[in-house]
């Protein structure tokens, strides 16, 4: 079997590596880095005060019914999230008071139920994906102090709980 032969047109350079342009605020210590002038962002696009940046829809947990506030309708918020590219006015959490001080190994354990959802809950809750997905639905660190550690906290106590769950 032949392997496809790349042209000198699509074949990676150092050359184009060498006209990288950081711009925008440092994130956890990094910037964005465009290949091109026209890929820069305009400062003001960026800064956390854009109203374009934000996109909550205004539905607070209160209104879910705390009894309602299954591992479905979690998993369903969840879903509405990514489609619509909007919070819901809060963080959906895996335990059922969708509350941070109610995050322990327990609660998190009774409200997934199952291995699989762990795994599924692992991927969705890992530090480096959903705090780049929370900032691209708006969160900042103004709106919400403690939301890094709450991403870092949930993902290690499901991780605990995936590990401890029997098939």
């Amino acid at each position: 079997m032949s392997r496809p032969v790349l042209s000198e047109s699509t074949r990676p350079s150092r050359q184009s590596f060498q006209h990288l342009t950081e711009y925008g605020p440092k994130i956890n210590g990094y910037r964005f880095v465009a290949t091109k002038p026209d890929e820069v962002i305009e400062e003001e696009i960026l800064k956390e005060d854009n109203p374009d940046n934000r996109h909550y829809e205004d539905t607070p947990m209160s209104e879910i019914p705390e009894s309602s506030y299954t591992y479905s309708t979690y998993n369903d918020l969840w879903m509405k999230i990514t489609q619509s590219g909007k919070l819901p006015g809060f963080i959906p959490l895996p335990v059922e008071t969708n509350s941070p001080e109610d995050l322990n190994d327990t609660n998190v354990a009774r409200f997934i139920e199952s291995k699989t959802r762990a795994k599924n809950e692992r991927i969705r809750w890992h530090p480096d994906k959903m705090i780049v997905r929370l900032q691209k639905l708006g969160v900042t660190d103004r709106i919400s102090p403690d939301y890094k550690r709450i991403v870092t906290r949930v993902f290690q106590i499901i991780n605990r709980v995936y590990n401890n769950l029997h098939v």
